[in-house]
């Protein structure tokens, strides 16, 4: 026998069938001898010369290349033992056709570096490729349907596998194949491989597994039932399939996600999940299960296909070293806990999203929690309530081109302290309610909207500044803003709505917009710091508690038009000393001026019909009163507690009535004017 010449067997498939086969026919194919042997699906096998016997030239054999035809007919199979224990063999290429690599067909053949495998093999046997210990990598074509077990066990040099996703024609070239199928039941890159027990067993070499399709796990070693053609006995789920025991060096998987039922990678790889760094997903699941990822305590990398839409409880348990989680598009809610004992840091949201939903606190619980956002270029909403809670984020990544950000979207961050906010941003929607150490904002041209509750209780706000229009104002806007001192821009709104500046203690001036035709309930109530307000010409009405506990407020000059002042309007401006009511007023609240402990005079102008009870109670520095010819009438304790009162000037059908009783000793009651 010459030099590079090897005997080998391999099943020959036929359209139809030969009529007479003999057991026994022979020929020389590129120097190398084969013969053929009928078998029972009137297919033929071709083996080797047992006459010739089986025995190796010195020296390397090299490379092989299985002939795609033989005597004019299809070679569709490697046979059983066709190449086992020849360790000179360094490359073997498989035609296309070949749809079978039988039972230890290659098994020992330790020379063996790469095996070149058709698009149209359909199943690899027990232990087809077992002891190649020189085979470095491995790509399974995408027509494999099953690889049997042990078929590459003790591959120890293998350092890579990589499953190709099924081809649009690999159904075509199955149509001919022996074997029971539902052809209708594939479906492109859907169906899995079937993989017996130990199938990568012993493959200490073994580095990455990278799958486009999913898996099922079979166990070969139970008896087959009779009169089938294939019977498998799964796995049951939740059990370890075996698959890739003894597999220490796994450190990158990629994997379909349908493969998992109730198994999670611990399972999967029980030697190598404790150290794996990569993990990326693929497929058509719609949920990570529970305890997925749990104990892969050097988890660094996972990417999640956008079709899942929930986490299950504990699913990133334990992964420490996991720093970035990149969010699925169609994520609709997550388990609690789902990250218990996890150490997220960043939180990549996709480009789009399929719901709006939220991260969110409750989803991080017991995961020392991620301290940055990141959103991609072309984002252009930030999902409602994204992060919402999330106390340790300090950190927003905002794109260009961003338009709108979602209701509450960052509310309670307590730690986030700067936010760069780009000009195409229109929308806030309270995004930032509750983030009590962001101390600084700019905000672009973009915004004209500053929605309800959009700073509320940004404790930690000092400044902020609006380089567009702001043409609405929403209720609570910025409530609580305990330390904002200075808010720049242009307002054109109609009114200060209900709360809007409620609590903001440091401020200390502001100016309304010329058309604000009111300000509404405690729209400045606590702003205790604020000493100076502009009234613009258009105010006809100043709420309820609007500046009540206004401490520091000095001067209050209403403009002629200014109709109303409700109950508790200005109470407890206690450096009050000047107030000029509008000759428009109609209406004067109760308790209106009540603690407003500096007021040394007051005029009501003609118009006021009633000075209800308490309207200036406890006004200790009060020395004069005048009320307008229209006032008929005066409440019992209106002036309560102005104990310097010195004058009051009333209608004459005002004198003498029982409201003069709470006036102190000495104070005159001057009367003028004609009922």
């Amino acid at each position: 026998m010459k030099r590079g010449t090897v005997l080998a067997a391999a099943w020959l498939g036929v359209a139809a069938a030969w009529g007479a086969v003999s057991w026994d026919e022979h020929e020389t194919i590129g120097g190398t001898r084969w013969t053929a042997r009928a078998t029972e699906h009137l297919e033929c096998e071709l083996g080797s010369d047992r006459e010739e016997g089986r025995a190796l030239p010195e020296g390397t054999l090299g490379r092989v290349e299985i002939p795609p035809e033989f005597k004019a007919r299809r070679v569709t199979a490697v046979g059983r033992r066709a190449f086992a224990g020849m360790d000179g063999i360094v490359e073997v290429v498989v035609p296309e056709g070949v749809r079978e690599i039988g039972e230890e067909a290659f098994a020992g053949c330790t020379g063996l570096e790469r095996v070149s495998l058709p698009e149209s093999l359909f199943e690899i046997h027990a232990r087809a490729f077992a002891g190649c210990t020189g085979l470095r990598r491995l790509e399974l074509p995408g027509g494999v349907f099953e690889v049997g077990a042990e078929a590459f066990a003790g591959c120890t040099g293998l350092g890579g596998l990589e499953i190709r996703p099924v081809l649009t024609n690999v159904a075509a070239v199955w149509r001919g194949a022996s074997h029971n199928m539902d052809m209708k039941a594939l479906r492109d890159c859907g169906w899995p491989v079937f993989w017996g027990r130990r199938a990568f067993a012993g493959c200490t070499a073994l580095e990455s597994v990278r799958s486009a399709r999913g898996m099922e796990f079979v166990d070969h070693t139970l008896p087959k039932e009779s009169g089938k053609a294939t019977a498998y006995y799964f796995v049951p789920k939740g059990e370890a399939p075996d698959v890739f025991e003894g597999c220490p060096g796994i450190r990158d998987v990629e994997l379909y996600t349908p493969l998992f039922k109730g198994r999670t990678i611990a399972d999967l790889f029980p030697d190598a999940f404790a150290e794996i760094r990569r993990v990326a997903l693929a497929g058509t699941s719609t949920r990570l299960d529970a305890g997925l990822l749990r104990g892969c305590a050097r988890l660094e990398t996972l990417e999640i296909p956008d079709t899942v839409r929930h986490f299950g409880a504990g699913a990133f348990e334990g992964c420490g070293a996991l720093r970035e989680v990149r969010l699925p598009a169609g994520l609709q809610g997550a388990d609690p806990e789902a990250f218990r004992g996890a150490s997220v840091e960043t939180v990549v949201f996709p480009v789009h999203t399929l719901h709006g939903y939220r991260v969110g606190c409750h989803w991080l619980k017991g995961c020392t929690g991620p301290k940055r956002a990141v959103f991609p270029d072309g984002t252009t909403t930030v999902p409602q309530e994204a992060m919402r809670g999330c106390g340790t984020l300090e950190s927003v990544d905002l794109p260009e081109g961003l338009e709108s950000i979602g209701p509450w979207a960052f509310e309670g961050c307590g730690a986030l302290r700067e936010v760069r906010l780009p000009e195409s941003v229109t929308n806030l929607w309270g995004a930032f309610a509750g983030c009590t150490n962001l101390s600084e904002l700019h905000v672009g041209r973009g915004v004209a909207n500053v929605a309800q509750k959009a700073f509320q209780n940004h404790a930690g706000l000092k400044q902020i500044r609006f380089d567009g229009i702001i043409r609405e104002l929403g209720w609570s806007a910025f409530e609580g803003c305990y330390d904002l001192t200075e808010i720049a821009w242009t307002l054109s709104v109609d009114a200060i709505p209900w709360r809007a500046f409620k609590g903001c203690r440091s401020l200390r001036a502001f100016a309304l917009p010329d058309g604000a035709k009111e300000v509404a309930s405690e729209a400045f109530e606590g702003c205790s710091s604020l000493s100076r307000v502009e009234f613009g010409e258009s105010l006809e009405a100043v709420g309820a508690r609007a500046f009540e506990g206004c401490a520091t407020l000095e001067a209050v000059r209403l403009p002629p038009g200014t109709k109303r002042v409700d109950d508790r309007a200005f109470a407890g401006c206690r450096a009050m000393r000047e107030v000029e009511l509008g000759n428009s007023l109609e209406h004067l609240g109760r308790r209106a001026f009540e603690g407003c402990a500096s007021l040394r005079e007051v005029r009501v102008p003609d118009g006021v019909e009633t000075i209800d009870g308490g309207t200036f109670k406890g006004c200790a520095s009060l020395e004069r009163v005048v009320l307008g010819p229209s006032v008929t009438y005066v409440g019992r304790a209106a002036f309560k507690g102005c104990a310097n009162l010195k004058e009051v000037v009333v209608p004459s059908w005002l004198a003498g009535r029982g409201w003069t009783r709470q006036l102190p000793k000495g104070c005159r009651v001057v009367t003028e004017g004609k009922r």
